[in-house]
């Protein structure tokens, strides 16, 4: 199980370790996954892009054109999603599904092998920010040593590329008011090295899974 959820941070923010036990972050509120997943225009799924990242984390260095795909499955109330970036120049991913309540805590499950891993409270994220349409926040923190420490990631995203930085600030005070364990270790936070016409997106993936 602990190999699912370093897929799941690996593929979709920067770990950071911490120390003492992972903090009690609120959610937020009516969180809708078709809303979430609306389909972005003349596409059948929703497109996000990743806008920034928290910096501490030295194995992601290099990674750029980050996204994540994401078709809601109304018959069986779940999201589809794919997670790419790329990485010297080569396309790296995974498919998956999750479901998320309506306070946006998402379990997930990685399609890997022709199959979907097990479904776990510890295998997913929480987002605690949403403006429909606009901007997502999403965290999460994974226990290493129990209560000693262990890793925690965050990202935030964005539906429109580019998109202005008055349009997303509010994500900020957010961060700073749930996540007090992010406040002193400097802002703002490191964008992705690159976003943008020169990336080679792949949208469509989160088919793979099931076809």
């Amino acid at each position: 199980m602990k190999i699912t959820y370093l897929a799941v941070i690996a593929l979709t923010a920067n770990a950071m370790p911490h120390f003492g036990a992972c903090p009690d972050v609120p959610g937020v509120e009516n969180f809708s996954m078709a809303d979430f997943a609306a389909p972005s225009e003349g596409h059948d799924a929703a497109k996000w892009y990743e806008r920034e990242r928290d910096p501490w984390f030295m194995f992601e260095m290099g990674q750029e054109c980050g996204t994540q795909e994401y078709f809601y499955d109304a018959e069986a109330d779940e999201l589809h999603f794919y997670f790419r970036y790329s990485m010297l120049g080569m396309g790296m991913g995974i498919p998956g599904k999750m479901k998320c309540d309506t306070e946006g805590f998402c379990k997930l499950q990685m399609w890997i092998n022709g199959d979907y891993t097990e479904e776990s409270d510890k295998a997913g994220f929480q987002v605690i920010a949403y403006e429909s349409g606009k901007y997502a926040v999403m965290w999460s923190c994974m226990e290493m040593m129990g209560e000693w420490g262990g890793f925690t990631w965050l990202n935030v995203l964005q539906r429109e590329n580019p998109m202005d930085i008055d349009q997303v600030e509010s994500t900020y005070e957010t961060i700073q008011s749930k996540v007090s364990t992010y406040v002193p270790l400097g802002w703002p936070m490191t964008h992705m090295d690159k976003q943008g016409d020169s990336c080679s997106y792949d949208w469509g993936r989160f088919k793979d899974q099931y076809e």
